[in-house]
């Protein structure tokens, strides 16, 4: 007997869509021809319950609001497990531009499964990205 995981990806999930919110002085763009461009802000809190609603179809019996609430009572412990951790960086990368990448003195296991670290990281990438 087989038995198989169910397979996600990015874009059967639509996790990059519901990552950011649009923050801009002008809503309407298309109405002024020196709009200021768009930037997206990505809210670690949807990242961590992304990964852990991913986590649940493998798991069914986790609660995912239960670890929620954990993360923020305690947002320098471990969360999410390696696995997760690497949905967070695949959630990332595609939230925010390529030439963008998380700087080597991010990645740590900590950054990715803690909600501190999830803070830290994507600080950093909107920092960037708002430079650019």
């Amino acid at each position: 007997m087989t038995f198989r995981q169910p397979t996600f990806t990015l874009a059967t999930v639509g996790m990059s869509n519901t990552l950011e919110t649009s923050v801009g002085s002008n809503p309407n763009p298309a109405a002024s021809t020196d709009a200021t461009p768009k930037t997206s802000v990505v809210q670690p809190l949807e990242v961590l319950r992304q990964v852990l609603d991913l986590e649940r179809e493998g798991k069914p019996s986790l609660d995912v609001q239960e670890r929620m609430q954990y993360a923020v009572a305690h947002p320098d412990r471990e969360v999410v497990d390696s696995l997760g951790a690497v949905s967070v960086v695949c959630m990332l990368y595609g939230a925010y531009s390529p030439e963008k990448l998380i700087p080597a003195h991010l990645l740590t296991h900590r950054n990715f499964t803690t909600l501190d670290g999830l803070e830290r990281v994507i600080t950093e990438l909107s920092k960037r990205q708002a430079k650019a």
